[in-house]
């Protein structure tokens, strides 16, 4: 069985999805897709450190410890944890919640070897949603509409999309486990219809199935 496939298979019994436009992430059935460099995954039944550093005000904090909560919550097996470090470590491999000024939300994608995987949050990212699709990239999810196959379910609207964004809408050339999974529209890590909309209002992302 393939890495990833194992991986899942004992870990995420559900998938986070959220439905309806909803911002409330809901665990959901095993039909979801994650797509993943299996490399780049955490080591499974091994505790995953973090490490929130003092600049977050409580409020936010708490925003992304309820984030962790509700991604462990769903799982059914002890095969993936989370252990909060209070002191700042020495460069190894934990995930390093870093307080940023600009309106981005960014992650490493997977474990870093020999350093941390830095999960960057300004001011406009502090809802449930957002910090677990930046918590999912951290894990070692990639973008949902970066498979390899996604062409054949959404088309990309490059003439609607602002233009410092349009690496965020390609081909994942180095992305090419999916699990055998099918392509999972209301993945956490799957980004909406009008992301990195010009105007905010034209669809950059159009499904070719309703």
């Amino acid at each position: 069985m393939k890495l990833l496939g194992f991986f899942l298979s004992l870990c995420f019994v559900a998938i986070l999805r959220t439905k309806g436009g909803s911002s409330t992430p809901q665990p959901q059935g095993m039909q979801g897709s994650w797509a993943s460099q299996p490399s780049n995954l955490w080591p499974r039944n091994e505790s995953v450190e973090y490490f929130i550093n003092p600049d977050f005000s409580e409020v936010e904090r708490s925003t992304i410890k309820a984030a962790i909560v509700t991604l462990r919550e769903s799982l059914e097996t002890d095969c993936l944890s989370f252990t909060e470090l209070k002191t700042k470590p020495d460069p190894r491999e934990y995930i390093n919640f870093i307080r940023i000024k600009a309106d981005i939300c960014r992650s490493s994608l997977g474990m870093q070897v020999g350093k941390p995987t830095n999960i960057q949050l300004g001011p406009e990212c502090f809802n449930q949603e957002a910090v677990l699709h930046e918590l999912l990239h951290a894990l070692g999810a990639a973008q949902e509409h970066s498979r390899p196959d996604r062409n054949f379910y959404v088309s990309i609207n490059w003439e609607n999309i602002k233009q410092n964004y349009t690496d965020d809408f390609k081909i994942d050339k180095n992305f090419t486990e999916t699990s055998q999974t099918i392509y999972d529209y209301f993945s956490i890590t799957h980004y909406p219809r009008k992301a990195h909309s010009k105007n905010n209002t034209l669809d950059t992302i159009t499904p070719r199935f309703s």
